[in-house]
């Protein structure tokens, strides 16, 4: 099911869309319905306006992503690997918060979009830390009224088929924790629009990166969630 489908094919009307990602889903999940784990698997669609896109977040009722810029649409259904991957590293970075009285509002992974520079993405996870103060409000968020998330998780099991990047900078989101090749890279946003590699978060400063990856490791060797927190917090008290 991997690889481009072009909007055209199957007609302009957005219900051709929808149709479309009923199928998709309907087909890895409906119809398999005693497999436990399903993995990632992504759909991309080209010529796909905003407005179809936002008829696609209306009918997005599943625990998968949608990734959208320029025309290009993105769907991923995600497994249970990939949810264990983010619910540590959130996990973690939640302790590491509470340990050292770090202010941080969770987002998880509520739509950010940009009509104007037509992309929006949902991350894995996101979080409030400096620009907390910023918010409106904690209960809703609505981009630009309030400013991006400080951080955003994303976890990349396969190779995603659009440039989430370019959608995390169009967005104005400053750090992006990355999952890929079984390790995590803090990518930070540049006045130029583009993300360099960093060994230090700029958001979490004092966070521990090595020991996030030795937690990753942990995890891949069959080790509880629960354990690797607790692994994670005696790293935190002999770094504190």
């Amino acid at each position: 099911m991997d690889g481009e489908w072009p909007a055209s094919r199957f007609g302009i009307e957005s219900e051709h869309i929808l149709n479309l990602v009923r199928l998709v889903f309907a087909r890895y999940i409906d119809a398999m319905p005693t497999v436990v784990s399903v993995p990632e698997n992504r759909v991309t669609l080209t010529n796909v306006s905003w407005a179809q896109y936002l008829a696609v977040l209306g009918e997005h009722e599943h625990d998968g992503r949608v990734a959208y810029y320029q025309g290009i649409l993105e769907i991923m259904t995600v497994g249970f690997e990939h949810e264990s991957i983010k619910r540590l590293i959130s996990r973690l970075i939640d302790h590491y918060a509470l340990a050292r009285d770090v202010d941080i509002h969770p987002g998880g992974n509520f739509t950010m979009k940009r009509e104007e520079f037509q992309s929006g993405i949902e991350a894995d996870d996101c979080f409030y830390i400096q620009s907390i103060a910023k918010l409106r409000s904690l209960q809703e968020i609505s981009l630009p009224e309030d400013p991006p998330p400080d951080l955003a998780i994303e976890v990349d099991i396969t190779n995603p088929s659009i440039d989430k990047l370019a959608i995390y900078a169009a967005i104005g989101v400053p750090e992006i924790w990355r999952y890929r090749d079984e390790t995590v890279d803090v990518l930070l946003l540049q006045v130029d629009g583009s993300y360099v590699s960093s060994p230090t978060s700029a958001c979490l400063p004092d966070f521990p990166i090595p020991a996030l990856d030795e937690a990753l490791e942990g995890l891949r060797g069959g080790k509880s969630s629960n354990v690797l927190v607790k692994d994670f917090a005696k790293w935190i008290g002999r770094i504190g």
